[in-house]
């Protein structure tokens, strides 16, 4: 079922797809330059004839119809969405606001000047968690099930990060990145203290998430790359900022070697280097290729 979102202000249309990333960030599939828009501010995914929206966590949050969105909700033609200060209305294949609008174009609002990204670099610990297999899951699941399980698994990973004060870069589909502001001792504790716990993440379902993925024969496992590194912070202003640079890439490869290995949890060198063994050991699981990189990189495993 076609769907579309027109901006109130310009009546600008832009068609949805299966998966649409709203925000300011290069990656974003539909582009809002706007100060009050965080680079990943929410998500609109298709589930058969359903549209359900998402906050990613955004700093000013997503509304619908004026109300602060906290859950996925299903999107009913007429809908207001509004991302930080903008707004828009969703349009459905037969409702009245479809009609006489302009032509659909990819949307790039600049409502607001840009300013001069403030950027400083520093060493930090980072975090990468993926769920596995979400394409199997999202093929066994039914669409509102699944949304509503995301949803748990989006909270319960700002609730263990944000609780144990580390900051989510961003949501990423089925993926989370997040680093402390430090390299030290305590944050690389507190780092594998969420990794072993988002790497079990059916041990913190409801009985109704448990019997859903039960009845469905679905499996609910994750990932964990965690990395220590020099990256560039930067953002649209001093309180919004983004980790950048080879080291983040890096986190991300870190995490993905989990499959390969058939390891829940795997730190870089970095990360283990002058790690206090009453925090928890590693094992090496040796020099593993890793795409991008001409030199092997060595990685370990929680023992």
């Amino acid at each position: 079922m076609a769907a579309q979102l027109i901006h109130i202000d310009s009546g600008t249309c832009v068609d949805l797809v299966d998966f649409n990333m709203i925000g300011r960030g290069s990656d974003a599939t539909i582009l809002v330059e706007a100060a009050s828009v965080s680079r990943q501010h929410a998500s609109i995914r298709r589930q058969g004839a359903d549209y359900w929206l998402t906050d990613l966590g955004s700093s000013n949050h997503t509304f619908l119809n004026d109300l602060v969105v906290r859950n996925a909700q299903k999107l009913a033609p007429g809908d207001r969405l509004r991302f930080g200060n903008i707004e828009f209305e969703f349009v459905s294949e037969g409702s009245d606001s479809m009609a006489g609008q302009f032509d659909t174009t990819v949307l790039q609002t600049q409502m607001l000047a840009k300013s001069e990204p403030v950027v400083h670099s520093r060493p930090v610990v980072m975090l990468v968690a993926d769920l596995k297999a979400y394409s199997r899951l999202s093929s066994k699941l039914p669409a509102e099930g699944l949304a509503k399980l995301m949803n748990y698994w989006y909270e319960d990973c700002r609730d263990l990060l944000e609780g144990r004060e580390a900051v989510i870069d961003k949501f990423i589909g089925d993926c989370v990145f997040a680093y402390w502001h430090s390299d030290g001792p305590r944050a690389r504790q507190l780092a594998l203290e969420v990794a072993v716990i988002l790497a079990n993440p059916s041990g913190r379902l409801g009985e109704a998430h448990r019997k859903m993925l039960k009845e469905h024969d679905a499996s609910f496992d994750c990932g964990v790359g965690l990395h220590v590194g020099e990256v560039a912070l930067g953002g649209a202003s001093k309180d919004d900022f983004t980790a950048l640079g080879d080291a983040v890439n890096l986190a991300f490869r870190i995490e993905a070697l989990t499959r390969d290995l058939d390891r829940d949890i795997l730190a870089s060198s970095d990360f283990v280097a002058g790690w206090n063994p009453e925090g928890g050991s590693f094992v090496s699981c040796g020099a593993c290729e890793v795409k991008g990189y001409t030199e092997p990189v060595e990685v370990y495993a929680v023992e």
